[in-house]
């Protein structure tokens, strides 16, 4: 079918069921960042064990809710989306995947905020828009219709979170030993 607006009710409604988490993904670095300041994690190795158990539990809580909110009843879905709900239904396995992606880059950004690299984190972020809107667009091309541009936007919440994660946990070294090592090389 067209991507017209039946389609962007589904992409809309798949995002509505989500979007209590997408909150939660938003604020939860917020308030845990200087809490793991305070302990004094700062490095890679010490963040990550925290992070990844966030991320956990923030993606089972995505796959949990796309789950449950796949197998309800229609008359249940209807109360809550209306007419949308036959095109939202479909959508909710691939926006869970989506979102469940979400929670690692999430964590993986306030990873990045902790350790003050505000500069890798507004890369990922760049790179991370550059991937949607690009999967988004040629998934609406390839397939025309939503569930395709939902894959789309679930591949690219997964690039998104392994660039993060690998931003996050392999840092480029201090220019100043860039350009010590760029020294020996020259001499």
């Amino acid at each position: 079918s067209d991507l017209g607006t039946e389609a962007a009710a589904a992409l809309r409604g798949a995002g509505s069921v989500l979007g209590p988490l997408s909150i939660l993904m938003t604020t939860v670095p917020l308030a845990v960042v200087p809490e793991l300041r305070k302990r004094g994690l700062l490095t890679s190795a010490e963040l990550w064990p925290f992070l990844r158990r966030m991320a956990i539990a923030m993606s089972g809580v995505a796959v949990a809710i796309g789950c449950v909110a796949f197998f309800i009843p229609d008359s249940l879905g209807q109360a809550f989306l209306g007419d949308s709900w036959p095109v939202v239904r479909p959508l909710l396995p691939v926006t869970a995947t989506e979102y469940a992606a979400l929670a690692w880059f999430s964590a993986a950004a306030g990873g990045l905020i902790a350790q003050a690299r505000s500069g890798a984190l507004l890369q990922i972020r760049l790179q991370f828009s550059l991937v949607t809107l690009v999967a988004g667009v040629a998934a609406a091309a390839i397939w025309g219709q939503a569930l395709g541009v939902a894959m789309g936007l679930a591949l690219a919440a997964i690039v998104a979170a392994v660039v993060g994660r690998a931003m996050f946990l392999h840092p480029p070294p201090p220019k100043s030993q860039v350009l010590a090592q760029r020294g020996k090389e020259a001499e």
